[in-house]
């Protein structure tokens, strides 16, 4: 007689569940306008955010229903890159969403740009994606809320913080853009930061009252339209 096998199976042990959002994907500035800022999505629907692992089996747990007083305590003790982006993308969305009271949407911009700020940094990528994050969330509440006295919403302070992340010059990137598909790779991804960070400068330059910083922002406005 032949040996019984046992039929049990013993499944495996489910891992603890982490934060987890799909990656942000930047579209360059050249093919899209501001006014994809104004709104992620055709309705008032707040972007999803959940808590997952990579395995597809996790349990996934919406965040977007959390109140933005759950979701700012989340946000003190968050650590993981995932955790701070799943916030700022739903705080986000939120900040952009229809119906809400203005006091609630910037409670809920806040909270995004503070998620955004705590995010991983340290490269010129992840810092100009940052940067590009920041001045688009500013600039639209700024158009739709109102400027305030918080610096965050305050056009010139903006204005200022723009600038100050612009290693380059306008002229010397413009320069730099002629035969530019003969620049080093690294140049290159330079001159798309720059394109990047000013896709709101048109947008401002209309809140700026008359001087030096209004000429600066306003030479970026030409320049961007030749870089790569």
């Amino acid at each position: 007689m032949g040996v019984a096998r046992s039929s049990q199976i013993v499944a495996p042990a489910r891992p603890e569940p982490r934060w987890n959002v799909r990656p942000s994907v930047v579209i360059p500035a050249d093919r899209r306008s501001f006014s994809g800022y104004r709104q992620p999505r055709t309705s008032c629907r707040p972007e999803r955010g959940h808590i997952n692992d990579t395995h597809d089996d996790q349990p996934i747990r919406d965040l977007t229903a959390w109140a933005v007083d759950r979701l700012e305590e989340a946000l003190a003790t968050a650590r993981d890159g995932h955790e701070l982006e799943s916030i700022r993308v739903i705080a986000q969305s939120r900040a952009y969403g229809c119906g809400d009271p203005d006091s609630a949407r910037l409670r809920w911009a806040k909270l995004s740009l503070t998620a955004n700020e705590r995010l991983p940094g340290g490269t010129s990528w992840n810092d100009a994606r940052k940067n590009c994050q920041n001045f688009a969330l500013r600039t639209w509440i700024i158009q739709h809320v109102g400027p305030g006295t918080d610096p965050d919403w305050d056009p010139e302070a903006l204005a200022a913080d723009t600038l100050a992340a612009l290693p380059l010059a306008p002229g010397r990137a413009r320069s730099l853009s002629t035969g530019w598909h003969d620049l080093p790779a690294e140049r290159i991804n330079e001159l798309r930061q720059h394109k990047n960070m000013t896709a709101h400068v048109d947008h401002l330059v209309h809140l700026i009252p008359s001087g030096p910083t209004k000429d600066r922002l306003s030479a970026w406005i030409d320049v961007r339209k030749h870089l790569p």
